[in-house]
Parts: C-alpha cells; structure tokens; sequence
C-alpha cells in the first residue's frame, strides 16, 4: 500500500478547503497520492467514467448538488470506487444514511488532520477491496455449477447455495439449521481431525431418488487458525457413474458375444495389420488371437482374394459415402486348408471422416458355396432337361405348320439380341428364350387345314387362331419351369392400348418379356413367307412396329429392335 500511487479525486468548490486537501496530502508519511480536483459534480461524474480513479473526497454541498443525492449520483456512477464524503456540518442523520448506501466514511471538514484523511482513505480502500472479495466470492458461491454446503461444527447446515438446491431438491430454507445425514456428520468431525476429506459419498434427494457426488470437505479457519465451520463442495456424478456402469456391462456382455460367436469379429490398420480379432480365429483357420495379431490379411487369404479385396477397398477410399463393404473371399488356414468366408467390412474413421482402418467381420461360408455348387448343377441339369422338352414341343408344332418351320426359333433369337440389349436378368433372360422357343405351342389345338390355308381365312378361322396363346398357357402351366414361361406365351400377342388378345391387357398389365416377344414375333412373320401371302420383307416389318410405337407396341422394344437391323447389321435365320 505505501509504495502504490493512490490517484485521489477531490470533488469541491471550497479553494480553502482544496488548498487544505493538498496540502495534508502532499505532507503525508508513507503513502504517495495523485491528486486531482473538480469544483462540480456533473464534473465529477464525467471523471468518473473513465474508470481509473482510487478513492473519491466528495463535498455534499457543491452549486450544482445537494446533500444526500450528491452522493447518490457519484456512487450510481461508479458503485466499485471508494467515497469518502466530506461535509461542513457534523450531521449525524445524513453520516448513517451515507454510510448505509455505500459511502466508505463521513468526515467532518473541521475534523480532519493529515493523519485522519491518509487512514479514511487507506481504510476506505481495504473495506471496498474486501467488499468487492465478498461480492465476487458471493456471486461465485451462487452461480458455480457444484453444490456448496457450509456447516456449523455440529454439522448443522448454515448456507445452501442453489446449485445445492438444484442437486438435492431442497431449498436453503427447507434445510437452514437441519443437521446432515449421520456419514456426513461423522466425516465432518474426523475432518476436523485430519484437516481435509475426499471422496465418494451416496445421497437422497427429495423425491427418493439416489444419487452419487464427488464431495471436498475442508475446515473453514480464523485467522488465529480456529475452526468456525467446515464447508464441502460436491460434483454429482450420478449420471457419469451410470454411464460407465453401462458402459462396463455392454463390454461385458460385448466381450461374452466375441469370446462365443462362431464368426470371427476383427479390425486392422489400412496397412493390412490385425489390431483385434476375437477368439473365434482359431476356430476358423487355426491361428491364436496372439499370432493373429502378428499377421497382415494378406498372409491368411489367396493372392486371387487378396487382389480382389486390395481392389474394392482402394476403390471406397475414393468415395465420400462409404457403405459396408461384403465380398466373398478364399481363406487360407494355418494347416494350409481352404475354405470360402463372407466379408462384411466397413472403414473406422475420425471425426474428420479421414478413415483410419477397417472394421470388420468375417463368416464361413464354405458348406454354403458347397450347397450352391451343387445346386447350380442340379439347376443346369433341369435347364437343359427343360430346353430338350421346350425344343420337342417346337418340333411337335412345326411339324403340323411346315410353312412356320424354324419362326419359333427366328423369334427366339430376335428376342434374345432385343432382351441382351435391353439387359435383362439371366433369369428373365433364360425364361424368355424357352418362351420363345414354344411361343406357338396352343397352334396344336388349331386345324391344320386353317393352319396351312393358302388365302385369306374367315372371321370365324381368326378367331380360333385367336384361341393358341390361351390354348399354350394350359399346355406349359403344368410344367415347374423356374421362369414364367406360361405366362409370357399367354400375352405375347397383347397390345399396349388393349387391342390385343387374348386378355386385351394394356401396357402396365404386360410383361416386360411378353412385350418384347410380341415385338419379334411381328417383325419375324412379317418378314417371313406365309401360307397367305409372300414374304413382305424386314423394311415393311420395321415400318409396322416404328408406326405403332407406343400404341401396340413397346417404345424402348421398338427401338432396339430397330437399331439391330438399321445399325448393327441383325439378319433374320442367325444362329444364337
């Protein structure tokens, strides 16, 4: 304090009084004053706000204020400086008020010696220094986020501030007084004791519910070092407690899933290195968690696989949405044994999606890929049984219609080169060519005399021409075909404005292999000689379809089926 320099602002109009002033402060002992002075309030008031002044001397009596709101103004202007108040009259009345409202001191003009004023100002300084401590120390004890309980040393509660309120669920008047918990009581006497207690402590709140906090309690001394009170300072960490013994039981019950699961759960670096698998390895190819952890997954697959793998994953790494990953690869085991394994795979990353391995889990599926080895071949024995038995129908068909020897199979083989532009599955794929191989199978229930009729037939010979696809569908529906060979026969000859037969079904009710058997049925017969008419030629047939585009016919058909002629050089009677 002595060697600081106090900056003291003098606020009078009396020049006796401020010669006065200067003279004790500049004749003081000990203490190094900066005096500034102002003859009138509003004067004051705007020195005030630059926030730089120590301690104010503050006459009441001054031209442009009064009394008591003299000071009222000063100190609603700077509340953080220490005024010391100076008056001519020794008015006791008014000395109670000021102080009351924050004035440091009253000192009477004729009172005052060098001595006096150097000790109200120095006094008046500490007292608004431990005020403002107090006040700060007050705001944190209110608005700090941890409880604070200050006891007696019989443990009764003397404040409760509200974060105590909020932890507990009662409010500092429901507990002023109250004693705590006996455990609590027993630590604050052994703390007194021991000086200092930390630790764990379980508590009730209001409404039953129980919680855990983190508690410091420490031994509140005077300065002749006696114990007053004892205050404790307490975090709850109930919810983080629950979440840690959440957190444990899912490990645990985590870690019982990978120690039994039959598939093997695994991550590694993007340098292909193991950084975890589960004990279900060994079970897999042999190797101990411990010599997994030595193996890059480079070692434990076939260079085919690992070609495989290297190639996909280098491809996702490029890509922002990276999905999990699921591809089948050839293991390789410790005793040197293949087998085939699933893997779902999906890239570990930070929070600025930069990946930084790969999570993963591996499932063997080698009785699987056995089962569907055997299954594709029992499936291309019944593929070939069923084109054998397609192909007899064919013959049995044409055999009857010599003049529509081989259109079956000219259709077939134009809806194949529309269906592989199209790129159809090779289910679809494979049930449209067996329906195009029988297309006509329901012919059989149509005479051969109306079948092989040199001119133009009745009304009543069209009509049960009309009669073959239906006459088809009932032939091929009692056969399991894989595909539905039956019901693509059934609609080969509907039209997209319903105007076709035998159901008069409209372009959404169609299939997609139906229409593009209807498309090269027409451009096959079209082109072809008939027993009725000479061939008309592929031009004529082309027309047909390219007219009724969207109308009888299918436009994305149509259109292929155009540009195989016109484009790419398709002649009717290729081979498949």
């Amino acid at each position: 304090m002595e060697d600081r320099l106090i900056k003291v602002l003098l606020i009078e109009d009396n020049p006796g009084d401020i010669r006065f002033i200067q003279e004790v402060l500049g004749e003081a002992d000990g203490a190094r004053f900066e005096l500034e002075h102002v003859d009138r309030l509003a004067a004051g008031l705007v020195r005030l706000a630059a926030n730089d002044v120590g301690v104010v001397l503050l006459d009441l009596g001054l031209p442009d204020s009064q009394g008591f709101a003299t000071f009222a103004k000063a100190y609603a202007q700077a509340p953080r400086v220490p005024i010391v108040v100076m008056s001519g009259f020794a008015d006791e009345d008014l000395a109670i008020k000021t102080v009351q409202e924050g004035a440091q001191d009253y000192l009477v003009k004729g009172q005052i010696n060098s001595d006096l004023l150097v000790r109200t100002i120095r006094s008046a300084i500490e007292r608004k220094r431990a005020e403002e401590t107090v006040r700060a120390q007050a705001l944190i004890f209110e608005n700090i986020h941890d409880s604070i309980v200050m006891t007696d040393l019989e443990g009764n509660i003397i404040r409760w501030n509200p974060a105590a309120e909020r932890m507990f669920g009662y409010y500092k008047d429901e507990v002023f007084r109250k004693t705590l918990g006996t455990l609590t009581t027993k630590i604050i006497k052994g703390q007194l004791r021991d000086g200092r207690w930390t630790g764990e402590m379980g508590f009730t709140r209001k409404d039953g519910t129980e919680g855990i906090c983190e508690t410091i309690v420490i031994p509140l001394q005077d300065e002749y070092g006696t114990i007053s009170a004892v205050f404790g300072v307490s975090h709850d960490i109930t919810d983080r407690r629950q979440s840690e013994e959440a957190l444990r039981k899912s490990e645990q019950q985590l870690r019982l899933v990978t120690d039994h699961v039959t598939d093997v759960v695994w991550s590694m670096d993007l340098e292909g290195k193991f950084t975890f698998v589960t004990p279900s390895a060994e079970r897999l190819i042999g190797y101990t968690v411990e010599e997994m952890l030595s193996l890059n997954f480079s070692q434990i697959i076939t260079p085919e696989s690992h070609a495989m793998a290297i190639d996909l994953i280098s491809k996702r790494l490029n890509v922002e949405e990276r999905e999990p990953v699921i591809i089948e690869v050839e293991q390789v085991c410790k005793d040197g044994a293949k087998k085939w394994c699933e893997v779902t795979a999906v890239f570990s990353v930070e929070q600025n999606s930069r990946p930084t391995g790969i999570i993963g889990v591996t499932r063997d599926i080698t009785e699987r890929k056995l089962a569907e080895r055997e299954l594709q071949i029992s499936y291309d024995k019944l593929r070939e049984t069923l084109i054998v038995t397609v192909n007899t129908l064919a013959s049995t068909v044409e055999m009857r219609d010599p003049y529509t020897a081989g259109h079956q199979r000219r259709v077939t083989i134009l809806a194949c080169a529309i269906a592989e532009e199209m790129g159809l599955t090779a289910g679809q794929f494979d049930g449209l060519r067996l329906a195009g191989l029988v297309h006509d199978i329901g012919k059989i229930n149509v005479p051969v005399e109306i079948l092989n009729k040199p001119g133009r037939i009745s009304e009543t010979e069209f009509n049960i021409i009309k009669t073959h696809p239906l006459a088809g569908y009932n032939v091929l529906k009692g056969i399991e075909f894989p595909w539905p060979v039956a019901q693509i026969v059934l609609q080969h000859h509907e039209r997209l404005d319903g105007s076709g037969y035998p159901q008069g079904l409209k372009d959404g009710g169609i299939m997609l292999e139906a229409k593009i058997l209807a498309v090269a049925d027409v451009v096959e017969a079209m082109a072809s000689h008939r027993p009725y008419r000479p061939a008309l030629g592929i031009e004529v047939a082309l027309h047909e379809i390219t007219m009724n585009k969207g109308i009888l016919y299918d436009p994305d058909v149509t259109d292929v089926c155009a540009r195989l002629f016109t484009d790419e050089g398709f002649a009717l009677g290729q081979e498949m």
